[in-house]
């Protein structure tokens, strides 16, 4: 007897927040029904995953960090989704988070884990190498790598684990014909979460950060650098909401070309809210909030192919939360796959080559999990195949109410109703 993987589905819930980091987003072909994959991964504190192809073959790889002086992994895919074992990176224990670029630009994917600077040679073996960002970012909470200064390679900006300085980090490849990095500037203390992109329109990349308090009542909003053209950052004041822990994810949420905040607190109340960017780096309220659980890490993706960004985060109460954009930026609910785990970071991308996004979730005190897009056609409620009086059945069952562990909601509008049931009868016959 073949036994069935279990099915995951979006189950509505009232509020979530998100720490993010991310410069692209993936766009999704499939329904966004997910089953989760029978590899087991190894047991551990896993605090991020990373999907790159690192060995040049045209499918994504991936990297765990870990804690607990244990050190990040490279597992390697042989193109369908299947993961075997690599390498473990020297001088890489107590990762937090990490960021890949071509760092020496030889045209493969190089790696910086909490500070530390791996070189790749082509075939997905790693070397490390000593540098600056070890001594002066030692455990770098959040990592995003861009050309700041505009010289053709990629730079780095980190912020510190438990307080300190944020650092910018400028790659000397170019000037030196050697890849290594130079600190060259010192921004302000309790930085964290920091997301990059053009919020300004003018051609460059700036820097928004999310800020940690240190003490109770020291609570700060997010804080917004940006870059004069070279490479160096001025802060810009501005007001969004304070938090005891706030984050932020750029993202151009309502379509209009520029890149949208979507900002969290921890406290006093976990909430978070979008904040609109009228094209030249002002910033207003939305109005929408969302109160919800602990935040961890935020990627946008389109999950339902319908051209506007969603966003998917990992978070500390046991689930993986999409916030579905229904139009012009108007997130109108959270859907999330229940891991009964801890999760910390998540990655997106399609992983075994069919052409849809799969979910790579990071555990900390269990197993990582792969969540496969399943791909199957809408109305195909228990995926076997086939649209028949079974899945008409279970639709029926399902009316009014949210989707469940089928997917009875074929639109993803958080509701089971008559667009489903045309959906599903459109769908009738066996699937292609």
């Amino acid at each position: 007897m073949i036994k069935r993987r279990p099915i995951y589905r979006f189950r509505f819930l009232s509020g979530a927040t998100a720490c993010g980091v991310a410069t692209s987003f993936a766009s999704a072909t499939g329904p966004g029904f997910f089953a989760t994959s029978p590899q087991v991964f190894p047991m551990g504190i896993c605090y991020d995953v990373l999907l790159e192809d690192f060995d040049g073959d045209d499918d994504l790889d991936a990297l765990f960090t870990y804690r607990d002086d244990e050190p990040a992994q490279v597992w390697f895919n042989d193109g369908s989704g299947e993961f075997t074992f690599g390498q473990a990176l020297p001088q890489s224990e107590d990762g937090y988070r990490a960021v890949s670029g071509d760092w020496d630009l030889d045209g493969d994917t190089d790696l910086c884990v909490t500070g530390s600077i791996y070189f790749n040679d082509g075939l997905g073996s790693f070397s490390f190498t000593e540098g600056p960002i070890n001594q002066s970012i030692p455990n770098a909470d959040s990592i995003v790598s861009a050309d700041f200064d505009g010289d053709g390679d990629m730079d780095l900006a980190a912020t510190p684990a438990f307080g300190g300085k944020a650092v910018i980090f400028r790659n000397m490849r170019i000037e030196t014909g050697s890849a290594f990095f130079a600190p060259t500037q010192e921004l302000t203390v309790n930085l964290s979460c920091v997301d990059s992109g053009d919020v300004d329109g003018d051609g460059d990349i700036d820097l928004f950060f999310g800020t940690r308090a240190v003490t109770s009542g020291s609570e700060l909003g997010p804080a917004l650098w940006l870059n004069d053209g070279s490479g160096h950052f001025v802060e810009t004041s501005f007001e969004l909401p304070a938090g005891a822990e706030t984050s932020v994810l750029l993202v151009d949420l309502n379509n209009d070309g520029d890149l949208d905040a979507f900002v969290s607190t921890a406290e006093p109340v976990f909430t978070s809210s979008i904040w609109v960017n009228d094209g030249a780096g002002g910033f207003h309220d939305s109005g929408q909030r969302f109160p919800g659980v602990g935040r961890r890490e935020s990627l946008p993706i389109d999950l339902d192919g319908d051209q506007f960004i969603d966003v998917i985060n990992s978070s500390s109460a046991f689930t993986v939360e999409s916030w579905l954009n229904q139009s012009g930026g108007q997130l109108n609910g959270v859907f999330q796959f229940v891991i009964s785990e801890f999760a910390s970071g998540v990655a997106v991308g399609d992983v075994d080559g069919d052409g849809d996004e799969d979910v790579f979730v990071a555990v900390i005190f269990g197993r990582n999990k792969l969540l496969i897009n399943g791909g199957l056609c809408r109305g195909d409620v228990n995926q076997d195949g086939l649209v028949n009086g079974t899945d008409l059945a279970f639709l029926l069952n399902g009316w009014g109410m949210a989707g469940g562990l089928f997917p009875t909601d074929a639109d993803l509008s958080g509701s089971v109703d008559g667009v489903d049931l045309a959906t599903l009868l459109s769908n009738w016959g066996p699937c292609d």
